[in-house]
Formats: structure tokens, C-alpha cells, sequence
């Protein structure tokens, strides 16, 4: 459902911060969570808007890069973001073409 819109992420993660697949606990990746949200993790932030400066992301931009969903009243589809997110962790650096 989410894989071009990660894809896109770990991407941009991989240009702007190499290395970071090995800073993300995918036991407490939770893309509803500010704090443990895939930026939340790496940048140590707790607010959104931090982690997406921290990437050189807009406000309007997350969605397309697998981030957020842009729909906090539907928390059944952020479960599925981060479930999307932790599979793609699992997959080697520049694979996972699935």
C-alpha cells in the first residue's frame, strides 16, 4: 500500500543520513508516535515538524515520502504504515524491489 512512498523515504534517509537503518528499533517504530516515528528516532525529536526540517522535508511533503499518512483521525492505517516500514527494514540496503 505504502511501498513507492517508503521506498522514497529510505531513499532520501540514505542520501541525508547514511547509516541509519542501524539507529531505527523496528520493535518500537510507530509512525503515530512523533517520538518513534521513523524521524523521531533518528533526530531525537518529538515534534514532527522538527524531524521533517531535519530531512530538509516541507510540512507538505511526509505522505509522498512514507512518513505520515496525512489523516490522524484513521490510526488503523498508521498500523499499517509502520508494519510497511518495519518489512521494509528487514529487506538489505538498495533491495527489496517486492
Amino acid at each position: 500500500m505504502y511501498e513507492q512512498q517508503i521506498a522514497r523515504g529510505m531513499a532520501l534517509l540514505d542520501e541525508r543520513r547514511p547509516g541509519w537503518r542501524e539507529e531505527i528499533d523496528p520493535g518500537s517504530l510507530d509512525l503515530e508516535d512523533d517520538s518513534m516515528c521513523v524521524l523521531g528516532q533518528l533526530y531525537g525529536v518529538d515534534d514532527f515538524i522538527d524531524g521533517l526540517d531535519a530531512v530538509g522535508l516541507s510540512m507538505y511533503q511526509p505522505i509522498e515520502h512514507g512518513f505520515d499518512i496525512g489523516n490522524d483521525d484513521l490510526p488503523e492505517l498508521y498500523a499499517v504504515l509502520t508494519a510497511e516500514w518495519r518489512q521494509a527494514l528487514t529487506q538489505p540496503a538498495g533491495g527489496g524491489d517486492g
